[in-house]
């Protein structure tokens, strides 16, 4: 014991620091208890626990380093594991086992029997390799890895291996294989494999996944989804349904409790946490998305779903805590961040674990850190509500919902069906804002938040009225300019009128006027023309301004500009029972499709060159998207 203790001092000195001091802002909802700074770059991170102690297992360059972190304050090197070098290790545990992953060729899936952890005096641990065996004759690399526990199989992702079929040595490149765990977990059995299903190939590539009662809700990252796959039978896997997820880059997914919401990561810049329902697998829906608050188009990793909290790393945002026990209404109640830093690279936090029985969160940053954590969860407060018009009595969708506190907020909008949810971590009585052009902003005071309770406030709002009846406002395509052109029945005290156009000036969109035309007052026809319209969709509205200064948005309507000789547009935009389209930019007959917000087709039809029109009173109020073949997608808006 003496020498082993010997040892372990002699590792701390070497590799590791603690400090119980280091801060880093912001902090909410989490208390910073130490942290490890390790000179091998880190990598994922798990956690087991035996007979009263706790062990962080976090990956490294070298390998895994198992951390005991029974006392939070003060964690210790216990074992450095070794393994073939790389910078990417995932690792998971099954029963006393520890299955790591790297993609350092010809590594295998390398298993750690953690049994001698358990002891009065816990022994370092012994390792073993696992290769191949049946049909899968060489496992030479592998990326990712999820263990349905329940089940006992463990399935591997985006890794390289070979195999031996009827015509010879096959070559299988980031496809899931499947190895059953029982009844011996150090020999692991492989029992199958997921299809190759999409084109092109590297959609086929899963980067990580989920699996929980035989259903593998995989990663396909360079294609942009997740799909879900029944594996019931392991040698015939059948895939149900896929589903884009909100920046197309899904890189890992978890399931809540209840089965019923799969939560996604996408690992690209300004990226979200996503909630769907998956009740139906057949009919995937979204139910809300959140970034952090911090809003620095940071990239999110590694999600995991503990009593309906998604605890989440962002690369350089830390660790953050939603409460998504209502995943219509994502939102924040927690972070804490581990790096200190700023910027939106691969940067940060890479993986959290809040599986611990103390509930202690451990985390492993990046470059060399590993922390430990004490997280409080709390329930947000929720405000939700429905926004109608005045006027009409009919919903409005498109309205900025702000609650006015200095919390960890978040704006909100009112979807297609006039609906709006949002909330905070504090409780306390709140005013709100709630804008929308054309219509008079209003604030609301004595809005009582308590966690847990969701609040409704429902909210009328009056249209700002200017003195005009607008006939119509509609744009085409003529020569290589956007003709716009608009009929008013009546004028009253109106001052002028602007074309304005939606511009987008580095990432961000504004609209812009390119245009004036002072007002007759009398019913009259305008035209004015937007001489360098870009190629692709155009976005523009009219602008009426009173005489004192008041003024009116048209809806948005939108010209598809290719050149001087190909031009798609739709109309009316916004559509009550009917929207046209016009085009003379295809001579065959071509595949249009209406899809609604998620991307789900609603409507499929067929059109030539010249006019075609379609009905779309039966759709709900909302916004749609019309797709012609694979070259254009027009957006429109259907109100009643």
């Amino acid at each position: 014991m003496k020498i082993l203790t010997k040892t372990l001092l002699i590792l701390s000195l070497l590799w590791l620091t603690y400090s119980v001091n280091a801060q880093f802002s912001p902090t909410v909802n989490i208390t910073f208890r130490s942290k490890l700074a390790f000179s091998m770059g880190g990598a994922n991170i798990c956690g087991y626990a035996k007979n009263g102690r706790e062990y962080a297992l976090v990956g490294n360059y070298q390998g895994m380093a198992i951390v005991d972190v029974t006392n939070p304050t003060m964690p210790v090197l216990f074992q450095q594991v070794t393994g073939l070098p790389s910078a990417w290790r995932e690792i998971k545990v099954y029963q006393d086992y520890a299955y790591v992953t790297t993609e350092a060729d010809n590594s295998g899936l390398q298993i750690v029997d953690l049994t001698a952890l358990g002891l009065a005096t816990p022994m370092p641990t012994t390792t073993t390799t696992y290769r191949g065996d049946g049909a899968l004759t060489n496992l030479r690399r592998i990326h990712a890895l999820h263990i349905d526990e329940a089940k006992g199989f463990a399935y591997l992702f985006g890794g390289i291996s070979e195999f031996t079929t009827a015509a010879g040595t096959e070559l299988s490149d980031g496809i899931a294989l499947v190895l059953d765990l029982k009844p011996d977990p150090l020999n692991p059995h492989y029992v199958g494999k997921s299809l190759k299903s999409f084109t092109p190939s590297n959609h086929n590539y899963i980067h990580d996944g989920y699996v929980r009662g035989d259903t593998l809700y995989s990663g396909n990252i360079y294609g942009g989804f997740f799909t879900i796959t029944d594996f019931r039978d392991k040698t015939n896997p059948i895939n149900i349904n896929t589903q884009r997820t909100p920046t197309t880059f899904n890189h890992n997914s978890w399931l809540s409790d209840d089965s019923k919401t799969l939560f996604t990561t996408d690992e690209n810049q300004g990226s979200y946490l996503g909630a769907y329902d998956v009740s139906n697998p057949r009919d995937i829906k979204l139910l809300d998305k959140i970034r952090t608050i911090a809003g620095n188009n940071a990239i999110v990793h590694n999600t995991h779903i503990i009593n309906d909290f998604a605890v989440t790393s962002w690369y350089t945002e830390g660790v953050t805590i939603v409460d998504a026990h209502r995943p219509q209404n994502l939102v924040q109640v927690g972070q804490y961040d581990t790096y200190g830093g700023s910027g939106t690279g691969f940067a940060g936090c890479w993986g959290v674990y809040p599986y611990l029985p103390s509930g202690n969160l451990i985390t492993s940053n990046y470059t060399d850190t590993m922390f430990v954590l004490t997280p409080q969860y709390v329930r947000a407060c929720y405000l939700e509500g429905t926004v109608t018009s005045s006027t009409t009595g009919l919903t409005l969708s498109g309205v900025l919902v702000k609650i006015n506190s200095t919390d960890m907020d978040k704006k909100a909008e009112s979807n297609g069906q006039g609906i709006y949810r949002t909330g905070q971590v504090t409780a306390e009585t709140v005013s709100a804002t709630y804008s929308k052009d054309g219509y008079i902003s209003k604030t609301l005071t004595g809005i009582v938040l308590n966690n847990g309770v969701v609040t409704l406030q429902n909210v009328v709002l009056d249209p700002i009225i200017v003195p005009i009846e607008l006939l119509n406002f509609q744009g085409i395509v003529e020569q290589n300019t956007t003709k716009l052109t608009w009929q008013t029945a009546s004028e009253i005290n109106v001052s002028e009128f602007k074309i304005e156009k939606l511009i987008t000036v580095n990432n961000k969109e504004n609209w812009t006027s390119i245009g004036t035309l002072k007002a007759t007052n009398a019913p009259n026809n305008y035209v004015l023309t937007d001489a360098e319209p870009t190629k692709g969709t155009n976005y523009y509205r009219l602008k009426t301004i009173d005489l004192d200064g008041s003024f009116a948005l048209s809806k948005a309507i939108s010209v598809v500009f290719l050149d001087g000789k190909k031009d798609v547009f739709l109309y009316p935009n916004p559509v009550k029972n009917r929207v046209f389209l016009a085009n003379n930019a295809f001579k065959d007959t071509q595949i249009v499709e209406i899809l609604d917000k998620v991307g789900k087709v609603v409507l499929r039809s067929t059109i030539g060159q010249g006019q075609g029109g379609f009905d779309v009173q039966y759709l709900a109020n909302g916004e749609y998207f019309l797709r012609i073949g694979e070259e254009i997608t027009l957006k429109f808006t259907k109100f009643m």
